[in-house]
């Protein structure tokens, strides 16, 4: 009850189905029952991906226009998300449909707006995946320390310890030793 964001998905992924399938009609019933979920949620990533879908139902109908329209406003949502991913979807979806259509100045212009955001998307996984190692050193660098620290620690009360047994035997010595002069002295008196 009340869960939208699942019920678009299920949408979406019926719609998949019978885009699989081949049978665009009644995936776009479903990518539409999907968008207007989402767009009544303010579900964006997913209507970037759910307009992105119903573009290629589309160009796979060879309607060209809607097609293009549809990769158009998933493109305006994704700039506006700053969404990296579903922009280089938008671009080699774009690049594709001008390529089959013959304007290969404009399917190379999308093309390499496509590469453009793989080569950011990748350089910010590389990014990420450098400060995670990062991160990793030095929290084992951390736990080293607190490794030798804590051997310094009990290193010291090893050490405190047998210095005491050692002060304690050393006084119970020294006790044996006054109370056997005393005797030596009494004795010899």
């Amino acid at each position: 009850v009340g869960d939208y964001k699942g019920l678009a998905n299920s949408y979406f992924n019926l719609a998949r189905i019978y885009f699989s399938y081949e049978e665009y009609g009644k995936a776009l019933e479903y990518y539409e029952k999907c968008r207007e979920i989402e767009e009544e949620q303010g579900f964006m990533e997913g209507l970037t991906n759910t307009f992105l879908y119903i573009g290629y139902t589309y160009n796979k109908l060879n309607e060209n226009k809607k097609a293009l329209m549809y990769f158009n406003k998933s493109l305006e949502i994704a700039d506006s998300l700053n969404f990296l991913p579903a922009q280089k979807n938008c671009f080699a979806a774009m690049s594709e449909l001008y390529y089959n259509i013959g304007k290969f100045e404009h399917a190379f212009d999308y093309y390499r707006e496509y590469t453009k955001r793989k080569e950011e998307i990748f350089d910010e996984e590389k990014h990420n995946q450098v400060a995670e190692l990062e991160t990793k050193y030095q929290v084992e660098k951390k736990e080293q320390e607190i490794v030798l620290f804590e051997s310094e620690i009990k290193r010291q009360r090893l050490f405190n310890t047998l210095a005491s047994i050692g002060i304690v035997i050393l006084i119970i010595f020294l006790i044996t030793l006054i109370r056997q002069f005393r005797q030596k002295k009494k004795i010899n008196r």
